[in-house]
């Protein structure tokens, strides 16, 4: 949980000013409802793993805690979803993950982002994303797809088909603008 917490902190703090000490990135922390969903989630996925016991004298503080974060911040990261290290969210409110989503690891999600379920037949299912993955504000992302590495989905896209490494979805539905190079040329 901590080294988690840690990593997700640091993509915050990287924006912040050299000259911020520890007061300035707490008055930061409080500011940021990013953050406290982060640290909400990271909580409940660690609590998840513990023995029962411990999970029953926490569970119902946690539980309230839980709905107040979702509440007052408007982002719904569910406990079984698996979200890897240093995820940013860039601003509060709207954001929504299914609770079968896998996300690597450093993905930046904007406000109104939604990485859901849908599709019909052998398509329905939900997204998984690579590492690095920006989702631009607004868009909407659904369906059993791959959402590869590197890749952006722009504002207000609906991307219900696989994104490949290095590729930006913009659109609706999404269509690829711009691949990137292999070797990031």
């Amino acid at each position: 949980m901590f080294g988690n917490l840690k990593a997700d902190f640091k993509r915050y703090y990287d924006l912040l000013p050299d000259h911020y000490g520890p007061w300035e990135h707490f008055l930061f922390f409080l500011k940021c409802q990013g953050q406290w969903a982060l640290v909400d989630y990271r909580w409940r996925k660690w609590l998840r793993a513990r023995p029962l016991i411990l999970r029953f004298l926490l569970g119902l503080p946690t539980f309230f805690g839980h709905i107040f974060v979702e509440s007052f911040t408007g982002i719904s990261l569910p406990t079984r979803c698996t979200i890897g290290k240093g995820l940013y969210i860039g601003h509060f409110s709207g954001i929504f993950v299914n609770d079968a989503v896998v996300m690597g690891e450093g993905v930046s999600l904007s406000q109104g982002v939604t990485v859901g379920i849908g599709g019909r037949g052998e398509r329905y299912g939900v997204p998984t994303v690579g590492n690095r993955v920006y989702f631009g504000p607004g868009s909407k992302t659904f369906g059993k797809i791959t959402i590869g590495e590197n890749a952006k989905i722009g504002a207000n896209a609906v991307v219900n088909r696989s994104v490949p490494a290095g590729a930006t979805a913009v659109g609706i539905p999404a269509r690829i603008l711009v691949r990137e190079k292999p070797n990031g040329g």
